[in-house]
C-alpha cells in the first residue's frame, strides 16, 4: 500500500470585507471602474486594439459601452447618497 503523502488540509478563506459604509463602497466601486474605462479607452486607440480580429474589436467596444452605463448607474447612486444628507 501506498504511503500518504503529508498534505496541508484545504481550507477556504473567506474574502476580506473592505471597510467603510455601503456608500463607501459604491464610491470605490465607482473610481476603479473610471480607471478600467479609461485604461480600456486608451488601448482602443492603440495598434494593437486596430491589429485585433473584428470580433474582438465589437466585443471591446461592447464591453465599454456597458461600462460607461454602469458608471452612469453608480453616479446616480452617489448624487443620491448626497440628496439624503
Amino acid at each position: 500500500m501506498a504511503k500518504k503523502k503529508d498534505v496541508a488540509p484545504v481550507t477556504e478563506k473567506a474574502p476580506a470585507k473592505k471597510k467603510g459604509t455601503y456608500q463607501d463602497r459604491v464610491r470605490d466601486e465607482k473610481d476603479e471602474l473610471d480607471s478600467k474605462i479609461v485604461a480600456l479607452a486608451k488601448f482602443m486607440e492603440g495598434d494593437e486594439f486596430a491589429n485585433l480580429q473584428p470580433v474582438e474589436r465589437e466585443d471591446l467596444t461592447s464591453q465599454i459601452g456597458y461600462m460607461k452605463r454602469y458608471k452612469a448607474v453608480l453616479v446616480s447612486r452617489i448624487e443620491r447618497f448626497a440628496d439624503k444628507k
